[in-house]
């Protein structure tokens, strides 16, 4: 896109330019001959015959009649004050863009297509023209008093046109492909680097993904771990307290009921039927440990905490707490799930 804007850019400003530079030689050379020729239109609105057939001899008897094809000479408005084609003589035309130009003091020039009205001679001849309008000044103040109108044969025009044109298209054609060329050459080494990065990044990339992994084995292995230990802590506590339970307290009621046998057999030989302060101190301090043993049998041997809800765990500690201590609790809870894993069941009883 960038090559056919810029092509179509310069081909365009050689056009322009090489037909204006042509067009303003020729209005040159031209006002040389009929500007002094042409001075009474300053006057009037026609020139004389007399100056007429001066024109008409410059273009059929000098080197002008190889170049230029007819002529053209204009007043305001439109008028044609004189023409190589008689029978437009004193004829009104419509103005155009080029004319107003050159009224205004500019050379103006065209490739023609010889759609006016006023060229029906032109179109006749059926060649190539290059239309020129060139203003005609008054000698003494240099104010424009008509613009003369020539019709010069334009088809070598055209070849040097074209030739430049085939020319800037393949300057504009070879400098764009060095361009993709070097920008190609950039993209790939680009390219390279990108994929050399990407290539890193996504060793990299596996790299943490391995190490993702690992972490999460070790953190599930982690997870698995503590939920044992948690199980093999509660099993132990409970086997603590069926040891104390069928060992120790066991044994402190034997004790208690050998103190009772003993008792009995104080007061037979006692008259008066009192037992010993000795074995009332005994008795109650086996008593006390007893009731603290069974305490703490029972708070180390939890209940079927498999088959309870959370909620239900938690009732169930606050329970068996009232019933050791008398004592009443106030239970506020704001959301709870309705299922845990064992291992958080028993931690959550433990911990409350």
């Amino acid at each position: 896109m960038g090559m056919l804007i810029i092509g179509y850019w310069v081909t365009m400003e050689i056009k322009e330019g090489v037909t204006h530079n042509t067009a303003a030689a020729t209005a040159l050379y031209m006002d040389s001959f009929i500007a002094p020729r042409v001075q009474e239109l300053d006057q009037t609105n026609r020139v004389s015959p007399e100056t007429q057939r001066t024109l008409d001899n410059i273009f059929k008897d000098s080197e002008l009649k190889h170049r230029i094809v007819s002529f053209k000479i204009w007043k305001q408005d439109g008028l044609i004050a004189y023409s190589s084609n008689a029978s437009i003589i004193g004829k009104i035309f419509p103005v155009t863009e080029e004319l107003t130009r050159s009224w205004a003091g500019e050379v103006a020039a065209e490739l023609d297509d010889l759609h006016d009205d006023e060229d029906v001679l032109e179109r006749a001849g059926g060649q190539s023209l290059l239309e020129i309008y060139s203003p005609i000044r008054e000698t003494n103040t240099g104010r424009v008093i008509a613009v003369a109108e020539f019709y010069e044969t334009a088809t070598e025009l055209k070849q040097n046109l074209f030739r430049a044109g085939v020319e800037s298209w393949l300057v504009v054609a070879g400098v764009t492909l060095l361009m993709m060329i070097a920008l190609s050459g950039i993209v790939v080494r680009g390219s390279r680097t990108i994929e050399r990065q990407r290539t890193l990044l996504q060793a990299r990339v596996e790299e943490l993904s391995t190490l993702l992994s690992q972490n999460r084995e070790l953190r599930n292995r982690l997870q698995i771990s503590s939920n044992r230990v948690a199980e093999i802590n509660e099993r132990y506590l409970h086997r603590i307290g069926a040891d104390l339970h069928d060992g120790p307290a066991q044994l402190i009621s034997y004790a208690l009921l050998r103190l009772d046998s003993l008792r009995s057999a104080f007061r037979k030989h006692d008259s008066d039927g009192k037992d010993p302060d000795e074995i009332g101190a005994i008795r109650e301090a086996l008593h006390e440990a007893m009731v603290d043993i069974r305490e703490l049998s029972a708070g180390l041997t939890l209940a079927k905490l498999e088959e309870m809800s959370p909620l239900m765990v938690l009732k169930e500690i606050i329970g068996a707490h009232e019933r050791r201590t008398e004592t009443a609790v106030t239970l506020n809870i704001d959301s709870i799930p309705e299922e845990l894993p064992l291992p958080l069941k028993i931690s959550a009883f433990r911990f409350i």
